[in-house]
């Protein structure tokens, strides 16, 4: 798969596939991507914390499907991010009280607001 420039529907047929839990889900855009399969993908793996599905991944275990900001390839040198295509895209929208002014709460909201700015920019 490192081989190539991207991902589609077709190269995931004979593949193992590590996901996180929940991806194949009505409410995640990646459940598109099993939908659209002739075939039923070979999914060995659904668990709940992306850096074990990482460690697999760099020990040749198989291929993930992941949103591109979920995941730090920092300590991963073996693994390679391709894009699939045709693209997924997925929103995530953070609400707050207006009545609830801790300064937790505000922490976060600045945060929020700061990241939100900055992928704008991108």
């Amino acid at each position: 798969m490192a081989q190539h420039d991207y991902i589609n529907y077709d190269m995931l047929k004979n593949e193992s596939i590590l996901l996180m839990k929940d991806t194949i889900s009505k409410s995640n855009p990646a459940s598109k991507i099993f939908q659209n399969m002739a075939l039923k993908p070979k999914i060995i793996y659904k668990g709940q914390r992306m850096n074990l599905i990482l460690d697999m991944i760099d020990q040749g275990v198989g291929i993930s499907i992941a949103m591109n900001k979920s995941f730090n390839l920092t300590d991963f040198n073996n693994i390679k991010v391709l894009p699939f295509i045709p693209k997924v895209n997925s929103q995530l929208a953070f609400l707050k009280r207006k009545d609830n002014t801790s300064n937790m709460v505000e922490l976060f909201w600045k945060f929020a607001l700061e990241q939100t700015e900055l992928l704008t920019n991108e």
